[in-house]
């Protein structure tokens, strides 16, 4: 039983689930009651108790100071962890949770366990339960095969084998059968397990604007001689016997910063290490394998920082305390690289994108063109303006402070979520502050509503769209009184083309059913 809800963002999934679990409260009780007489014998002795109650109580299974003892759940209604700690104790012994026969099991951003070749899809897989659910507004972002983790998860019967998926759904390598064949079968596996509400439910108005723009001359010619070198880089690895892959990933980076007016960047730096990671499909933390989306220090379980070996450690209580552990005495190197680095292993602060504003003459065009329309507009609209590179907004932050413009900013570097909120509420609530900078990933993640704005500006393409659409779904949702205007600003002639129309889009869900 069970499925995957995948709603808009800013429909209600949460309440929905909620109130689900709270309008099942006896029948969860009547089917622990009778799974609870022969489960202990079958599961050799693990722990197997639902949290039953006579009202909705919860519980926190996260930190150092998290219990090791599992009759306390049975005081509670509902039990709620991370990823990260999950995956962390299942590495290191079968994790407490994965030992309880629990009545349901809820994954909220159920994306985040689509490789299922991960320890942490291994983990929350191992978790046994009557009803599974998993609950997100993007179950396809780069392939069917993100699919196929949920269904997995999910125990649907045949499907749940990765052969048998790929043969009947995906279409596997070498088989004759097509990706069209086999688009019944996507489209009853769909209408069977998964379920949709739209934001066209709420009637909103919202309208898309590709901004294309020339780069000045000289942004032009540097723009050509960097794209040359690339070429070359390209040319040299094909030829090469030696792997070049990371350098040319790096040189592609470039160019992408380049449109952004990031002249000055170093290859180690937390963000464009990320974005390295990004590109070739390796963004996870090094311990626990969950998903990163943002290179920062700040306290939810999607954030990360960087050892000086280039690896990221989620933020986690879990991974940060065994990272510590493992480097705690000075003459133990790194766990991953066995190097002893100086001072911290850990890269915790971003570097700055190296330009000094006080002395800059000009700034792109892009940036310039930002400017015009908040100029335009900040009276009559709050705007929220995304970046995927803390480095673009510090440009941005000096062409505004040259301007009078007033702003308020939030990333990762925010290590404190009880000072982010308060930003976030000043953005709310003071009519005078018309103007957010937010990083992609901290945008993405965590943030609920910020429906006070109806103008959302996007920097530059993402090769992963559903980033994107997750950081707009904070506007467009419940709550929302005035048409959303999403402005994109693509550098003609660049590589924001090719991102914005050849890279791999999510696929439409409405789509797939019809």
């Amino acid at each position: 039983a069970g499925g995957i809800l995948a709603d808009d963002m800013g429909l209600g999934k949460t309440l929905t689930m909620i109130a689900a679990i709270l309008g099942s409260k006896t029948s969860a009780e009547e089917y622990m009651d009778q799974k609870e007489s022969g489960s202990a014998d079958d599961r050799k002795g693990d722990t197997h108790r639902s949290i039953v109650s006579t009202k909705a109580t919860l519980i926190v299974y996260h930190g150092k100071e998290r219990t090791d003892d599992a009759s306390i759940f049975c005081n509670y209604d509902i039990v709620i962890t991370t990823y990260g700690t999950i995956a962390a104790d299942f590495r290191k012994r079968r994790g407490l949770l994965n030992g309880i026969w629990w009545y349901r099991c809820v994954l909220d951003e159920a994306h985040t366990i689509r490789n299922w070749s991960t320890r942490q899809f291994s983990a929350v897989n191992d978790i046994p339960a009557h009803i599974r659910w998993c609950m997100t507004g993007t179950p396809i972002q780069n392939g069917l095969e993100d699919l196929g983790s949920l269904v997995r998860f999910l125990r649907v019967p045949i499907l749940d084998d990765i052969g048998n998926f790929r043969r009947h759904i995906c279409a596997a390598p070498g088989s004759s059968t097509t990706l069209k064949q086999n688009l019944p079968n996507l489209q009853l596996l769909l209408r069977s397990i998964c379920i949709q509400r739209t934001q066209a439910l709420l009637g909103l108005q919202s309208s898309t604007e590709v901004l294309r723009l020339e780069f000045f001359e000289h942004e032009r010619n540097e723009y050509l001689a960097m794209q040359a070198d690339c070429k070359r880089a390209i040319a040299m690895a094909v030829t090469s016997k030696v792997t070049q892959h990371h350098n040319i990933l790096v040189k592609l980076l470039r160019l992408r910063e380049y449109c952004d007016g990031i002249k000055v960047t170093t290859s180690n730096s937390p963000d464009t290490l990320f974005s390295i990671m990004e590109q070739s499909g390796k963004l996870c933390c090094a311990y626990c394998t969950v998903e990163i989306a943002s290179p920062d220090t700040t306290e939810d379980g999607n954030s990360a920082q960087l050892t000086e070996c280039g690896r990221f450690i989620c933020s986690d209580i879990c991974c940060t305390e065994q990272y510590a552990t493992e480097t705690s005495s000075p003459k133990r190197g790194c766990p991953f690289c066995d190097v002893t680095h100086n001072k911290s292993n850990m890269i915790s602060k971003p570097e700055d994108c190296g330009v000094n504003q006080e002395h800059r003459v000009t700034y792109p065009s892009k940036l310039l063109r930002l400017l015009e329309d908040v100029k335009m507009h900040m009276n009559q609209e709050k705007c929220i303006i995304f970046s995927a590179w803390k480095r673009t907004l510090n440009l941005v932050e000096g062409l505004f402070t040259q301007n009078g413009i007033t702003y308020c900013r939030v990333d990762g570097s925010i290590s404190s979520v009880r000072r982010r909120k308060k930003i976030l509420l000043d953005f709310q609530e003071r009519a005078n502050m018309r103007v957010l900078l937010m990083t992609l990933g901290t945008g993405a993640v965590g943030l609920n509503d910020l429906s006070v704005a109806s103008r959302v500006h996007l920097l530059e393409p993402q090769w992963n769209p559903s980033v994107e659409r997750q950081a707009i779904g904070r506007v467009i949702r419940l709550g929302q009184e005035r048409e959303v205007k999403i402005i994109r600003y693509i550098m003609c002639g660049s590589i924001e083309e090719v991102s914005l129309f050849k890279c791999p889009r999510s696929y439409s869900l409405p789509g797939l059913y019809s």
